[in-house]
Order: C-alpha cells, then structure tokens, then sequence
C-alpha cells in the first residue's frame, strides 16, 4: 500500500515482479501512471490497478497489497467482466473506456466532481467505485483523458466534454449556457461540451495538472486552463484562461501529419509524425528541462 503523504515524496523504487500469469501472458499493451497509483493494460482487455487506494482510485474497496512477486496482480472486481480500450489516471481518481460498448466508467475520489461531474459532493461521499456519469449515459467516447482533478472525454462524434475542477479554467466550464444541455438549468451537474466554431472535430485531447489541451481534425492545437509556465504554448492576459483558443506552430504542422499531445504537471509535448520523420515540440515549465527542443 501507498499511503497517501507518500504519494508527495520523490522515491527511487524498483520492484522486479514475475508476471506469469494466464492474464498478462496475454501481453502488455498500454501502462499508466496516476498521482499515486499505477495501471496496466492487457492485449485482451484486462485492467490492472495498483498502488494508493485510499480514494479506491483501484476500483476496489480491498486495501491488500501484492506480497509474493509471483502473485498475480490484482485487477477490478467490478471490472472483471469488462474488456477496457482505453484508460487514464488522474491524481486520485480513474477513467476507462469499455471496449465493446466505448461506455465510459470512472471511479476514485469524487471531491471536485472529475468523477461524476456533480457539482457539490459531500465529503462523506468523496471516494465512490466504477460508475457513469448520467450526462455520459449515452455516448460512446473515443479517448479519455485526466489531470489532476479534472477529467475529459472525446465522444465518438468528435466533441470534447470536460468536467471536475475549473478552478483555473481547465474544464471550460465558464460559459454555463453553453454546457449541461440535457439538464435543466440548476440541475446538479457542471460539465462543458465542446467542439471549435467552425464544428470540426475534436481527434486528441490531454489534460496537465490546471491546463487542457486538444487537437482537431486541421491538426489545429487549441489549449485552456492555467498559464503561470506557459504551458498553454501563447500569451494570456493572466495566468490562466478558460476559452480554448489555438497555440501558434508557425506553420510546422502541416495538414497530413498525425498529431499526438501529452501534458506533465505544467508543460505540454506535442508529438508530430510526418513522411519527413517524427518531431518533438515542447513548452511550459523547464527548470528541470522537462520540455524539448524541436527534434528531427
């Protein structure tokens, strides 16, 4: 187990563990890495989840941990009849995408609503176990993202929904009569469907710590949110910005390139693959050179 003051503490930790089970003999596709918790994806859909639980950002309410390195990992029980495409790991709480029916499923902890989307959660029921949003009911979502407290979903017709944490504008919920349009006006949800003026589509999205960033179908970059690094890759008039507006990239992304962006706590990469080779751009924070030069 990892306690959650721990979660905070740089630590140099190296844990060789057999992995000879029936499951992961399936082979490993995809690992993630959340605030204090850790995930890994099997070729046949299985989730695996370990590490600080203390919000059941596991998607368990078991606080067993591994012991013997030929144990097989644990994964979701609630899960276990769920093959999973897609999944991301926020500070504390986890999203992931039903490979059959692109559901989307979201547990952990709730407190600022990157779980539900609700828009005031009672301490007392902070942490919950894998459920949908009700305002997610119906869609099928392509991609999923997780920052620190907020959460983000591209549906199957290319629109952006975000929800949890605005405090600096990285959920885009600040126009509010453009968001929950299935609900009535003071219903208990705060979320923000989104796609550009012009209703092109949204195909990438990542979310940082406080800052949202997204890609649409003209390789156009739009980022929001906080802005105190630069990691919104242009000028604001603060040190934050709610309305998602397009970075400048001076004409290096080119419309037949595939575009891919990831966040860390407060920089931005975007990756660019092209028939020319693959290009690395970064910005944000870079005291501990976090982001890169243009790389050939």
């Amino acid at each position: 187990m990892v306690n959650a003051d721990d979660a905070h503490i740089r630590k140099d930790i190296v844990l060789p563990t057999a992995m000879c089970t029936a499951e992961l003999n399936n082979g490993p596709v995809a690992i993630y890495a959340g605030g204090g918790h850790s995930g890994l994806l099997t070729r046949n859909g299985r989730l695996f989840l370990w590490g600080w639980n203390k919000d059941l950002q596991c998607g368990t309410q078991t606080t067993t941990s591994v012991q013997n390195p030929d144990q097989p990992l644990p994964f979701i029980k609630d899960l276990r009849d769920i093959d999973i495409k897609k999944a991301a790991l926020g500070f504390s709480h986890t999203l992931v995408i039903e490979k059959q029916t692109c559901k989307l499923y979201a547990f952990g902890n709730d407190e600022r609503g990157q779980v539900s989307g609700r828009r005031e959660v009672p301490l007392s029921d902070s942490a919950i176990l894998p459920m949908t949003p009700e305002f997610l009911n119906d869609e099928k979502v392509h991609s999923v993202a997780a920052g620190l407290f907020h959460s983000a979903v591209i549906t199957e017709g290319g629109e952006l929904i975000t929800w949890g944490c605005d405090r600096f504008g990285q959920s885009n919920l600040s126009n509010e009569e453009q968001s929950n349009s299935k609900f009535p006006a003071k219903q208990p949800y705060a979320y923000r469907r989104w796609k550009p003026n012009d209703d092109n589509r949204i195909v990438d999205v990542a979310c940082g710590r406080r800052h949202t960033i997204a890609v649409d179908s003209l390789n156009r970059i739009w980022t929001w949110g906080e802005n105190k690094h630069g990691q919104l890759g242009r000028t604001t008039k603060g040190k934050k910005d709610s309305i998602p507006s397009i970075v400048d990239m001076n004409g290096e992304i080119k419309d037949n390139d595939n575009v891919a962006v990831y966040c860390g706590w407060s920089h931005t990469i975007i990756h660019v693959m092209s028939e020319g080779g693959n290009r690395i751009f970064g910005f944000g924070r870079n005291d501990k050179g976090e982001k890169s030069d243009t790389v050939g």
